[in-house]
């Protein structure tokens, strides 16, 4: 059971959230943390973080920006993992933050929607080809008009994207009322809306000679951001400190939600670098990196796969760790694949007997 403390419980995604969790067979709100005492909770709710006495394993805050620095200052002291959701921090604030993260796990996002992140990862590509090409950059936001902060958090991070995607050296225009001059190249305008009840809406305009391109995100519910916040915290309780994103829940909740015990990867031609991407998200399924290469004829010495499992142990835990050769054999006959594979047996017992003493 994840024990769930919920700060900023009585804003709006707060109440989305306990409607979410009340739901949830492995997870529960154990307290609140809110100014406001209008809504009654199933759970204790306390005016700040370091008021909250109860027993957690991560907290979720939708709050306000002027509460972030108390919550980490009671997570680093309690050794509380954070999904931190809150927009509008400050520069003093992000370096508090990731100051924080030395010392307990902190997961940062400026959007918990699954489209959103792999909005950022589909500009890491598009991005390079239209800049080079010539095309003006432009994000279009548009938010309820209870929104305090602009432009979102969300539109910042799209920028960072893009900027560090063309090379970094862009500058970000929020406002062109006082300027006469043409558009400079080197720049990323970023425009907010605020109205209504909109929930959320991103445009990433690349506008070229004679086309546009447009790339857009609209959330319809709230639920999409309680969703992703929800799967973070699952995923960061019991995490060791450090800085966290979206990108490892996505990764990480694909591969070990499969009802699989272990999932094999080629690695044999690289230099494990995969490895150290398993190690940087926490990879929680066992795994099978391949040891030696079954694309070549070549048939692999038993000291050669041993050497190999040595420098897989130096990446992985032991415990995770699965002896395989790289992908199938289908494309090799019997006068190769029967020595290899004998010769992956053997270097595994070796491996294991040395490792027993």
């Amino acid at each position: 059971m994840v024990r769930v403390i919920m700060h900023g419980c009585n804003g709006r995604m707060g109440q989305v959230i306990t409607e979410m969790i009340a739901k949830e067979a492995e997870m529960e709100i154990v307290a609140g943390v809110d100014l406001s005492d209008h809504i009654q909770n199933s759970y204790p709710v306390f005016k700040s973080m370091k008021d909250c006495n109860v027993e957690a394993d991560v907290v979720i805050d939708f709050a306000n920006a002027k509460a972030v620095d108390g919550l980490l200052d009671t997570c680093v002291a309690k050794s509380l993992p954070c999904v931190l959701c809150t927009t509008g921090l400050s520069e003093e604030q992000l370096a508090h933050v990731k100051e924080a993260s030395g010392k307990v796990a902190i997961l940062r996002s400026a959007n918990m929607s699954m489209g959103i992140n792999l909005l950022m990862k589909l500009l890491k590509d598009a991005v390079p080809v239209l800049a080079a090409a010539g095309y003006d950059m432009e994000i279009v936001e548009k938010h309820h008009n209870q929104k305090l902060d602009a432009p979102s958090g969300t539109a910042i991070a799209l920028a960072d994207v893009m900027n560090q995607a063309a090379g970094g050296d862009y500058e970000y225009v929020y406002d062109r009322s006082t300027r006469r001059e043409k558009r400079p190249e080197k720049e990323i305008g970023i425009s907010a809306v605020r109205g209504g009840t909109i929930v959320g809406d991103h445009d990433v305009i690349f506008a070229g000679q004679d086309e546009v391109i447009t790339f857009s995100h609209m959330a319809y519910s709230r639920k999409l951001f309680a969703t992703g916040a929800v799967s973070a915290a699952k995923f960061l309780a019991g995490k060791p400190a450090g800085m966290y994103d979206m990108s490892r829940v996505n990764a990480n909740g694909y591969f070990d939600a499969m009802d699989a015990d272990v999932i094999s990867f080629e690695a044999s031609r690289g230099d494990l670098v995969v490895l150290d991407a398993i190690h940087d998200a926490h990879f929680e399924t066992e795994a099978g990196p391949g040891v030696y290469d079954i694309h070549s004829p070549r048939i692999p010495s038993e000291k050669e796969i041993e050497d190999r499992i040595y420098e897989i142990l130096d990446k992985m835990d032991v415990k995770k760790v699965w002896i395989n050769p790289d992908c199938g054999l289908k494309t090799r006959g019997n006068a190769e694949t029967w020595p290899s594979l004998e010769n992956l047996v053997a270097a595994a017992k070796a491996v294991r007997a040395k490792l027993d003493k």
